[in-house]
């Protein structure tokens, strides 16, 4: 899971500008036949044009420069990724499921891509990276979920549950740093790096993420 508004702004759900260059204002949003984005990943529900082309963008992104991240992700099983606004009301910009009743790993997230008002102010290279780093920390949850790991049952669980998604979140966020990208992409890369490797040592994030096992 991950939370909107940390007191470090950890995460986010963005979108490249790119992506809206590409088709116009955002159609409106409605239930839709789903959507292949690739042979395991499946976007569903109340989607836009635009949050097909963004995270299209962004898994094209992801594997010509780290193809091991792609990987990571496109063999973790059935994926299905959805869009709740509900959530995003709530302050929890995506969660993650294992699993529906096909097997299909569920990633929910808060927010039409580019829409969390969090992040409507980052620039196109600091919204890529979050995604990345956002989808990433799901996807861990449900490949930790698959194989019986890190139940959420008390605030010790709830750590480790969530430290192993935001490890992997900073994990590939380093490796990006060390590919062929601008130099805008890299400030983004260091900025967001900088903080989360701070964060994993807060007290604060796992009182946001887990506090509630302590009531």
């Amino acid at each position: 899971m991950q939370a909107i508004k940390s007191v470090l702004k950890i995460s986010g759900v963005l979108v490249a500008v790119i992506a809206i260059n590409m088709v116009g204002t955002a159609n409106a949003a409605a239930s839709s036949p789903d959507f292949a984005l690739t042979a395991n990943i499946t976007l569903a529900g109340e989607y836009t044009q635009n949050d097909v082309v963004f995270v299209q963008e962004n898994l094209a992104f992801l594997q010509k420069y780290l193809p091991t991240w792609y990987q990571y992700v496109t063999d973790a099983g059935a994926l299905t990724l959805t869009i709740d606004e509900a959530e995003g009301a709530v302050g929890r910009a995506a969660t993650a499921k294992c699993c529906d009743a096909q097997g299909r790993g569920v990633i929910t997230f808060g927010f039409h891509f580019g829409q969390s008002p969090d992040d409507a102010g980052q620039t196109s290279e600091a919204q890529r990276v979050a995604f990345i780093g956002t989808f990433v920390h799901e996807v861990t949850h449900i490949l930790d979920q698959r194989a019986g790991r890190h139940a959420k049952t008390n605030f010790k669980s709830c750590v480790a549950a969530e430290k192993s998604g935001l490890e992997k979140q900073l994990q590939v966020k380093r490796d990006l740093a060390g590919a062929n990208v601008s130099g805008e992409f890299l400030q983004a890369l260091n900025r967001q790096t900088r903080t989360e490797a701070s964060a994993l040592v807060s007290r604060d994030l796992w009182q946001q993420y887990c506090g509630a096992f302590e009531k």
